[in-house]
């Protein structure tokens, strides 16, 4: 039986050795198409464990203005999911699929809600800047024309100690930051919106797939 094989080898060595590089190949592949699907499955679970978090800390805040969204943390930058969804078609069933999927759908919204209120939040520290420069710069101009002979020291001297030193006091430490309504209802909206994805059927079967299985 051995010299069979060993003179089936012999007499088709070319061939065979193509078989094994082919199976070899197979396995190779195979294998990492298992590594990729765990890598995935592990990315997209760290990523709705962080998104959670964030989401339920500011769920949390009693009152959630401006200053609460400022600081709170970036919910969403790559959405995992939509990078890596297609490994996971077969394994889900359509209602687990789409409980993935509006968890990253609503999840993006609550981003874009942040990134709208940051945005009108920079451009309004950018009119105030702008308001001051223009009010204090009519006030400079006023005490120039009535005192035409004070020299610029004894004029600067004068503006810090009187109302020109008091408005910049006043003025910097109110919290003036007009933002429209929609953007805070939407992010409300989509905070009331957002389910929790773990302890799901679907998050149990992409951990049994992840690294932390």
């Amino acid at each position: 039986m051995i010299k069979t094989i060993c003179n089936f080898i012999m007499e088709n060595g070319a061939e065979f050795l193509m078989l094994l590089a082919t199976a070899g190949a197979i396995i190779v592949y195979l294998w990492q198409k298992r590594d990729t699907k765990r890598s995935a499955a592990t990315l997209i679970l760290w990523q709705v464990d962080s998104i959670e978090n964030i989401v339920n800390k500011l769920k949390e805040e009693p009152q959630l203005d401006n200053i609460k969204v400022y600081h709170s943390k970036t919910i969403i930058k790559e959405n995992m999911w939509e990078r890596y969804k297609h490994l996971f078609a077969r394994d889900l069933s359509s209602a687990e699929y789409r409980n993935v999927q509006n968890f990253f759908d609503v999840s993006e919204q609550i981003e874009m809600a942040c990134k709208d209120i940051l945005s009108m939040i920079h451009k309004a520290w950018d009119d105030r800047s702008l308001v001051k420069s223009h009010i204090m710069g009519t006030y400079v101009n006023e005490k120039i024309n009535a005192f035409p002979n004070k020299t610029k020291e004894d004029l600067i001297g004068e503006m810090m100690q009187e109302k020109g030193a008091l408005f910049c006091q006043i003025y910097d430490s109110l919290d003036i930051v007009f933002t429209p309504h929609l953007p805070h209802e939407v992010l409300i909206k989509s905070l009331s919106n957002l389910e929790n994805l773990s302890r799901t059927t679907a998050y149990e079967k992409l951990q049994k797939y992840s690294f932390s299985k």
